[in-house]
Formats: structure tokens, C-alpha cells, sequence
């Protein structure tokens, strides 16, 4: 035992002394400087992950800043340029200065004819239609006539009168540049850029129905007038718009900003292709800690485009009608309102538009590293991980499987049904898709793609159930091998039912082994203790019946004659003993059974124990109520009563 102990001793300690000091080997800078190279490997490569994204992300603002701030510059000055553009804005501006003419004729030629019916109409209607038409053309010319982008000349009666009209403007093209001429009752159109339609045309206008005598209401032309502008003779007006506006806020300002959206479509273009060119020009690797990029990818690729689809949708409309008053000077006249000054206006302004154009861009730098990580990715494993339809069909088959290792036997059932009605539905509205846009080609695709889910929906579920049923399988094998305690089976979808029953007769058979081991033993500890209890007996048994034939004095004979009878109830004692544990073990132990007072029992085997007791120094504190009457086997619970006290 010593010796035994001194040899695993040492080799337990230089087990552990050579696990300990392992690095003063004679391989210790190599192995050492590995192991701290691998263990610093993945903190260096977080790191570098870590960093890069930081970078990528103050490029990629810093970027976008310039490209907000040059596209707010190249904004924020409106220039008409493009035949079709002058062609618009002249078409747009073409009614409003019609109506400046007629105001500037009236104002100059008090009580002239302005307006002429094109039928005989008494008093009192042409009255109203005098009043009606001429408030919306004062309303027009009131809002021209203090526009710093319009200048005009009028030349009458052999006098010329200009306003905001600059020596310069009569060698410069404008955007603007026409003359309308009245003479010999007509009136004519001339420059380089003229409106399509002619101002003598006919306008009409809703006269109120009280004022229309009866018979014209219930006419085809009920209660619409018709009417024309006139001029006086040898009147002419001639206007003219530079190519490079103010921001002034005026009428002239806010049609050319409507007609003119080259600059903003050039910025967006080419600003959007800046930064879609940036991203492709870094690795992937350093922009997958891209805060948002991050947020995204957490979501199904339905959702991650609608958010970015909707924020371009959203942002774009308006950065373009913002980037439009900022141009025309509204945007500033707006914040002016807030009680700003001059300069706080045009700051804010500025801000505003820079900020929105970085938000734009954002977007579309985000919209690019979305379409760069699919490709990174590759389109099967952006399918499996981000398709919401993808995620759909794993569900669906996860749903029916688990309804099998149901409980409820009618689950299934109620599943499967209603799978069935969706795919009807589905296949339905395929097919109605098809013929609405394909006809017959259409609807014949539609067969063939709703027949592809089902067959592709279910050789997913046979996969499934193949797979689980090998796990069965293979939990079998291994409790036919015997292999109950490391019985550890996977989960098997619909046969979880019979891997639980198998588990549970695995727990059984080793329960019921593990019991039959702790019986072996408690029946080799009996023997062992039996066998050393009997061989006291015995030992007396031999030693008193040699004494007593090696004597001849009868009260010798007699003393050991006593002691070998004690010995000898003593063994017939334990063999009792032995037999009532076999019958009890094996339950076929019979009782003797006896109406007895157990208190009085209790105490006779008590005052047995009283000299034992005593030399012990215990006292016996007992609290026995009365008799307790009951049907027990008085020698057997005697023993019992007898071991407690034991």
C-alpha cells in the first residue's frame, strides 16, 4: 500500500510539473509564440474589421458631404437653357403675361374695350363677366408687376414706357423675349420664342344661373359664356426674362425652378454614380460594420427594400421641390417669416438642402452596399438566409412535421388542410395573373409554377422525414448494441414519439440494472456479514466440546455443556435470521400473525436493554399513550424494536 503510493505519487506530480512547465521545454519560443499568435488572431482581425468599417464610414461621410454641398451650389441658381425648355416656360408664363397687357393697356388708356363676347348679351351679364374675368387678370398682373425677373417696354400713342428694362437686355437673348402687337384689330406674337397659342383666343367662363335667362340655362351651352381679350390699336408690349434668374421668390422664379430640372437631375445622376463607385472600390470586409448596414441585414430582404425603397421615394420627391424653392428664393423667404435676419435665413436655408441631398445620398450608398453584400453572398445563400418567400416555405414545413409528433391526432389533418387551401389560392391567382397578361401561355406558366412549389414543397417534407427516420434508426442500432447509457438520440420530428418511448425503456432497462448491481452487493455484504457473525458461534460450539471431552469433573461439563447450548441457540438464531431474509427478499416470508398491544411490546424489550443502557449512561425518555392495539408478528417486530435500539 505505502510502496503503491510512492509510485503514483511521483508520476502524478511530474504529470502535473510537465504539464505546468510544459513552456521551458526545448520547444518552448515556438509553441509559445504560436499559441499567443492564434489567440491574438481573431482580437487583431475584430479589430481590423473594426477599424476599417470606422474608416470606411468618415470616407463615405465625408464624401457625401462634398457631393451635398456642390450639388446645393450647382442648385441654388436657376438658368434656362434648351430649346424645349424655353419652349415650356414660355408656354407657362404665356397667360399670365397676357393678362399683364391687358392691365398695362386699361391703365393707359382709361374706359378702352378689353373684353368681347362672342355673342350679344344684355347689361347685367356682361357686367358679371367684366368683374369675374377681371379680377383673375389684375390678380395675375399684380403678381407679376413686382417680379425683379421680368422687364417689359410698352409702346403706345408714339410713347414708350419701361420697367426694370436694362440697355444690355437689347443685345442678350433671354429665356424670354417676345413682343405682343395690336394693330388693324388683331393681335400678333413676335421674337425668337413665342406662345403656341394666339391671345385672341376664345376663354370661357360660368355665369351665375340666376342671371341666365331661362331658355339659355336649358340650352347645350347652359350657363358658360364665351369671351375674348382685345387690345387697343398701335399698343405693343415687349417682355423679356434673363436666362439667369434671381431668388426672389416671384412668379417668374417658382415656373422656371418647375420647368427646369436639368440641374437637379445632373446632380442626382452623376452624384449618385460618385457614390456607387466609391462603395465598389472598397472591400467588403470593411464595411460590414456599417451601423445601418448592420440594422439592415437583420432584416428579411422584402423589408430591407421597402425601407430603403421608401426612404429614396420619399426623400427624392422632396429634395426636388425643396432644392426648387431654395433655387426661386421661397425656401428663404419661408424661414424670413420665423423672424430670422438676412443672413440666418440663407444659412439655414443652405443647411436644409445639404442636409437633404446627404440623406439622398445615404440612401443611395446604402442601397449599393445592400446589392454589394447579396453578390457577396452569392444569390443562393442571400435566397436561404434573406427571402422572406424562402423563410416561408422553411416554416411551412417545419409546421407540418411538428404536427405530426403532435398529441393531437387530428392536428395533422387541420394543418395539411389548410396548406391545401393556400396553395389553391395561390395556384388561383397564378393562374388568373397568367391569362390577365399572358393569355393561354400565361396560365399554362402559372400550372407549371404552382405544380414546381408543390413538388418542391414536398420533396422538402420527404427530406425532412427520411432525416428523422435515420435518427430513429440509428437510436435503435445503438440500443441494440447495448449502448443504454450513452443513449442520446437527436430530435426526429414526427417519430419524436417512438425516440421518446425508446429513451424511456433506455431509462427503464438501466434503472433496473443499476438496481440489480446495488441487490448483488447488498447480498454479498449480507453473506459476508452472516459469515462473520456465524463464526463466532461455531468457534465457541468447537471449543466447549473439545474442553468437555478432555474433562472428567462433572460441574466442569456441566458449566461448558451451558455455554455450548447459548452458543448453539445463538447459530440457530442466525441461521433463523438467514432464512427469514431469503423468504423476505425473495417475498416469500410468512407472518405469525398476533392482536398485540405495541406499547406493551415496546416496553419489554426496553427493560432488556435497561443494564446495557445504563452502562452507556443513556436514559430512555418514552411516551407511550395507552394500548395501541394491532396485528403483527410479535417475534419479527421484536426484532425490529430490537435493531432501533441496537
Amino acid at each position: 500500500m505505502i510502496s503503491g503510493a510512492r509510485l503514483i505519487e511521483p508520476a502524478s506530480t511530474a504529470s502535473l510539473d510537465s504539464t505546468q512547465s510544459a513552456p521551458n521545454t526545448a520547444f518552448e519560443d515556438e509553441p509559445k509564440s504560436s499559441t499567443s499568435f492564434q489567440s491574438a488572431k481573431p482580437e487583431l482581425k475584430k479589430s481590423g474589421k473594426s477599424n476599417g468599417a470606422k474608416v470606411f464610414t468618415c470616407l463615405l461621410c465625408i464624401l457625401l458631404l462634398i457631393l451635398s454641398t456642390l450639388a446645393t451650389k450647382l442648385t441654388s441658381k436657376i438658368t434656362l437653357q434648351g430649346e424645349e425648355t424655353l419652349d415650356v416656360f414660355t408656354e407657362a408664363l404665356a397667360p399670365s403675361l397676357e393678362a399683364m397687357a391687358v392691365v398695362r393697356a386699361r391703365s393707359l388708356v382709361p374706359g378702352t374695350e378689353w373684353l368681347k363676347t362672342d355673342e350679344e348679351t344684355d347689361s347685367t351679364i356682361r357686367q358679371y363677366i367684366e368683374e369675374n374675368a377681371g379680377n383673375s387678370i389684375r390678380s395675375s398682373a399684380e403678381s407679376l408687376a413686382r417680379d425683379s425677373n421680368l422687364a417689359w417696354i410698352i409702346r403706345y400713342g408714339g410713347n414708350e414706357y419701361s420697367h426694370n428694362w436694362k440697355d444690355s437686355y437689347n443685345q442678350t437673348d433671354g429665356a424670354l423675349d417676345y413682343t405682343i402687337r395690336s394693330s388693324a384689330g388683331g393681335i400678333t406674337y413676335s421674337g425668337a420664342i413665342q406662345p403656341d397659342v394666339s391671345f385672341s383666343r376664345a376663354r370661357s367662363i360660368l355665369v351665375n344661373p340666376a342671371l341666365v335667362p331661362e331658355e339659355r340655362r336649358n340650352s347645350p351651352s347652359g350657363c358658360e359664356y364665351a369671351y375674348s381679350l382685345v387690345l387697343p390699336d398701335d399698343f405693343s408690349i415687349h417682355y423679356y426674362v434673363p436666362k439667369t434668374l434671381q431668388p426672389n421668390g416671384g412668379v417668374v422664379a417658382r415656373v422656371a425652378a418647375d420647368v427646369n430640372q436639368t440641374g437637379f437631375d445632373f446632380c442626382m445622376l452623376y452624384g449618385s454614380i460618385v457614390v456607387v463607385l466609391f462603395v465598389l472600390l472598397f472591400r467588403y470586409r470593411l464595411e460590414e460594420g456599417l451601423p445601418l448596414l448592420t440594422q439592415l441585414s437583420r432584416m428579411k430582404a422584402l423589408f430591407a427594400i421597402l425601407v430603403l425603397g421608401g426612404m429614396y421615394a420619399i426623400l427624392s420627391p422632396g429634395l426636388n421641390r425643396v432644392t426648387m424653392n431654395f433655387a426661386n428664393g421661397s425656401l428663404k423667404a419661408q424661414y424670413l417669416s420665423f423672424a430670422m435676419n438676412d443672413w440666418q435665413a440663407e444659412l439655414v436655408a443652405w443647411a436644409t438642402v445639404i442636409l437633404l441631398w446627404f440623406l439622398v445620398f445615404m440612401t443611395v450608398a446604402l442601397i449599393a452596399l445592400y446589392i454589394k453584400r447579396i453578390f457577396k453572398m452569392g444569390p443562393a445563400a442571400f435566397v436561404e438566409q434573406d427571402s422572406l418567400c424562402y423563410w416561408g416555405y422553411v416554416h411551412a414545413q417545419d409546421w407540418i412535421l411538428e404536427s405530426f409528433s403532435s398529441q393531437n391526432r387530428h392536428m395533422p389533418v387541420f394543418r395539411l388542410t389548410i396548406l391545401s387551401a393556400l396553395w389553391i389560392v395561390l395556384t388561383g391567382a397564378f393562374m388568373l395573373l397568367g391569362v390577365l397578361f399572358f393569355d393561354l401561355f400565361g396560365l399554362i406558366a402559372a400550372v407549371l409554377i404552382s405544380c414546381l412549389i408543390a413538388i418542391l414543397f414536398a420533396v422538402g417534407i420527404a427530406k425532412a422525414i427520411s432525416q428523422d427516420f435515420q435518427h430513429v434508426l440509428d437510436a435503435s442500432h445503438s440500443l441494440a448494441m447495448g449502448n443504454y447509457s450513452e443513449f442520446k438520440p437527436e430530435k426526429a420530428g414526427m417519430f419524436n414519439p417512438i425516440v421518446s418511448d425508446l429513451v424511456h425503456i433506455a431509462g427503464n432497462y438501466e434503472n433496473a440494472r443499476n438496481e440489480g448491481l446495488a441487490s448483488q452487493v447488498s447480498k454479498s455484504q449480507l453473506i459476508s456479514n452472516v459469515s462473520h457473525d456465524l463464526k463466532t458461534p461455531v468457534a465457541g460450539i468447537q471449543s466447549y466440546s473439545e474442553l468437555i471431552s478432555m474433562s472428567d469433573n462433572m460441574d466442569d461439563i456441566h458449566h461448558y455443556a451451558s455455554h455450548l447450548q447459548n452458543y448453539s441457540a445463538r447459530l440457530a438464531s442466525l441461521i433463523e435470521d438467514l432464512f427469514d431474509i431469503t423468504k423476505a427478499t425473495s417475498g416469500d416470508i410468512v407472518l405469525d400473525l398476533v392482536h398485540i398491544d405495541l406499547c406493551e411490546l415496546v416496553e419489554q424489550v426496553q427493560a432488556e436493554w435497561i443494564d446495557t443502557l445504563a452502562e452507556k449512561q443513556l436514559e430512555t425518555i418514552m411516551n407511550l399513550d395507552g394500548p395501541v392495539m394491532i396485528d403483527l408478528d410479535p417475534n419479527k417486530m421484536v426484532r425490529v424494536i430490537d435493531n432501533l435500539f441496537s
